[in-house]
């Protein structure tokens, strides 16, 4: 049944709206609501705005029939027609997913893990500086160790495959070099 579809200030008069299998937020665990929309746009302003809505990171999702008001993002999206653009109506398809509320709008994924790699660098350092400095072992020892790990690292591709895929050894300690 054709519905009133809201993004943002644009407003789809008829559109198709259906409700897809929800997702599991990774960092959170809270589940999230999918919707594909289809609509027919019949000018050439009409598209415009559509895509300058769907360009945009976040837009807000009212769909008044069945009480849904929802911060989403676009994921999949296309358009069709036959004529020259504007000289025929336009089919559109756009697929949104809920926002996951409890991720902070203005976090930044790449920044969270260049900030993390390099406080982890400087935790490294100050461990190392002071297991040095209690006697624990010489630099000379630790660049020997590092050396070890690192070759047995580029032979089995341990550590890759844990941080990539999941896969882990079957130990679950860290691998020991032999001296």
């Amino acid at each position: 049944m054709p519905q009133i579809v809201k993004l943002d200030d644009f407003v789809i008069m008829q559109a198709e709206f259906n409700e897809q299998n929800s997702v599991t937020s990774p960092p959170t665990g809270r589940t999230l609501r999918r919707f594909e929309v289809r609509a027919t746009l019949h000018s050439q302003l009409m598209f415009n705005n559509y895509n300058t809505v769907i360009g945009r990171n976040r837009i807000r999702l009212e769909i008044p029939h069945d009480e849904i008001d929802l911060n989403v993002k676009v994921g999949n999206h296309t358009s069709s027609y036959s004529e020259p653009l504007g000289s025929s109506p336009i089919n559109v398809r756009i697929e949104l997913t809920e926002i996951d509320p409890d991720v902070p709008a203005d976090h930044n994924i790449q920044a969270a893990v260049a900030s993390e790699a390099v406080m982890n660098r400087l935790r490294i350092r100050t461990i190392i500086s002071l297991l040095e400095d209690a006697g624990i072992f010489t630099p000379e020892q630790f660049d020997q160790r590092f050396q070890e790990l690192g070759q047995k690292e580029l032979e089995t591709r341990e550590l890759r495959n844990s941080i990539l895929y999941g896969i882990f050894p079957s130990s679950d300690q860290d691998p020991k070099i032999e001296s």
